[in-house]
C-alpha cells in the first residue's frame, strides 16, 4: 500500500457554542497541518495526500484526539484511492487552479 491516495475529513462539532465549534476545526486543521501530509482546505474539508498507511494513522489520531476530549462529532471521510497509480491533490485540482 505504497501508492497515494486521498481522503477527505469534514468535521461536525456537536456543540451549541459557535467559538467550540470552530476551536475544535482549526485543531484538527492544525494536527493535519503539523502531519507533513500533503493537503489542502476548503470550506466543507480537507483533502490528506499519502499512503493508505499515513493517512489511516493520521485520521485515527484525529478521532483519538477528539474523543479523549469527550467532544461529540459527526466525521465524515471519503477515500479515493487507485488499483495500480498514485491518487494526487494536483493531478484533481491542476485543472481549475
Amino acid at each position: 500500500m505504497n501508492k497515494k491516495i486521498i481522503a477527505s475529513i469534514q468535521i461536525l462539532p456537536l456543540k451549541d457554542d459557535k467559538k467550540d465549534r470552530y476551536d475544535i476545526i482549526d485543531r484538527v486543521i492544525a494536527m493535519i497541518m503539523k502531519s507533513g501530509l500533503k493537503y489542502f482546505v476548503s470550506p466543507f474539508e480537507t483533502a490528506i495526500e499519502g499512503t493508505y498507511d499515513e493517512v489511516s494513522g493520521l485520521l485515527d489520531k484525529i478521532h483519538r484526539t477528539i474523543m479523549n476530549e469527550n467532544a461529540g462529532i459527526i466525521s465524515n471521510v471519503r477515500i479515493i484511492f487507485g488499483k495500480d497509480e498514485d491518487i494526487t491533490i494536483d493531478e484533481k485540482m491542476t485543472k481549475y487552479i
